[in-house]
């Protein structure tokens, strides 16, 4: 009899009598590299082609055994991995530049054609975990989709499809001030400054309904009578043509900021962190445009870093390299456009 590799790993195995004298090397090569590979093996895969295959091989060291798998290399577009159509669980990190990698089964190790109709597709930056199968159609599926218990994430979330929640409690926002407001366009939050929920328009913050019992005035009961809004205007408005606006008074319009900052990648490069420096008047808020010599039309403030409306960083949203500081203005005005009013009442 003799040696053969008929399991998912292509391990050796000895038959009766076979490899005398040398038994003990293979069982050992097994054992200390080809199960290790398994179980905990990194390789890196660098990728030059749109279509490659893991390397496979019965009975020594090969891609295809690894418990995780880094994609690398410069392939010129989106590519695709094809492994071997054996049980095996693995990671796979997509740490090619730009590029999208898509998972697929091969019909023979070391193929290019697709086994059945499964695919695993990694972003550029992600990391999965999925798990091959070989008996039927072999196929590929994501090892985790569903979570039984609690799942608790420190970091931040990116989620790349829609979102159901299938509770009956809430769902809990994100809560805090005005001067901790941060975020892009169709960020929703509870801020405590102004007991509201607000959303951000990428303009400016506003409110969306909600807030104390008849959407912010406190009592006993929760008749829907009381409309609250801000007796200051922080950052510039325009009022669309043809629509009415109404506001309770009095209303102060604010005066705009004044100082000097620099821009530029936080050292010496081009980058988006406004860094004030001096502050003679005013406040910046997040949807603030900030103007100045070199900056970037329409440039508004999307985040505080350190700043928080007076000296200090902050997030813009173009990029500059104004490493000189240049005087930073803003200007806060509400803008009536033709054919449209607004009402203070009050």
């Amino acid at each position: 009899m003799t040696t053969t590799y008929n399991n998912n790993l292509r391990i050796a195995e000895i038959a009766t009598g076979d490899q005398a004298g040398v038994w003990g090397t293979t069982t050992n090569y097994n054992l200390a590299t080809l199960l290790t590979e398994a179980i905990s093996g990194f390789s890196q895969v660098s990728v030059t082609s749109s279509a490659q295959a893991l390397v496979s091989t019965d009975g020594t060291s090969d891609q295809a055994r690894q418990a995780v798998i880094e994609l690398i290399g410069t392939p010129g577009s989106n590519f695709y991995i094809y492994a071997p159509p054996a049980n095996k669980i693995y990671i796979f990190k997509n740490s090619v530049t730009t590029y999208t990698a898509t998972i697929r089964v091969a019909t023979a190790r070391n193929g290019t054609t697709q086994s059945g109709a499964t695919e695993i597709s990694i972003p550029s930056g992600r990391t999965v975990i999925v798990y091959t199968k070989s008996s039927g159609t072999p196929s590929i599926y994501e090892a985790i989709n569903s979570i039984a218990g609690d799942f608790l994430v420190n970091g931040g979330l990116a989620v790349g499809g829609n979102g159901a929640f299938a509770g009956t409690g809430g769902v809990t926002l994100p809560v805090g001030t005005t001067l901790q407001q941060a975020g892009g366009t169709g960020t929703i939050r509870y801020n405590t400054t102004l007991s509201r929920f607000e959303g951000y328009n990428g303009t400016v913050w506003d409110g969306i309904g909600g807030g104390g019992a008849g959407g912010g005035a406190t009592g006993g009961g929760q008749n829907q009578v009381f409309y609250e809004n801000d007796q200051a205007v922080t950052v510039s408005y325009t009022i669309p043509a043809s629509t009415n606006a109404m506001t309770a008074g009095p209303i102060t319009v604010n005066t705009g900021f004044a100082g000097t900052a620099t821009i530029s990648n936080g050292s010496t490069g081009e980058g988006n962190i406004l860094s004030v420096i001096t502050r003679t008047a005013g406040k910046l808020y997040i949807g603030t445009i900030i103007e100045g010599t070199g900056v970037p039309a329409n440039t508004t403030i999307v985040a505080f870093g350190t700043g928080t409306g007076e000296t200090g960083t902050y997030t813009v949203s173009n990029s500059a390299s104004l490493l000189t500081a240049f005087a930073l203005t803003t200007t806060v005005a509400v803008t009536i456009t033709s054919g449209s009013n607004w009402v203070v009442v009050g």
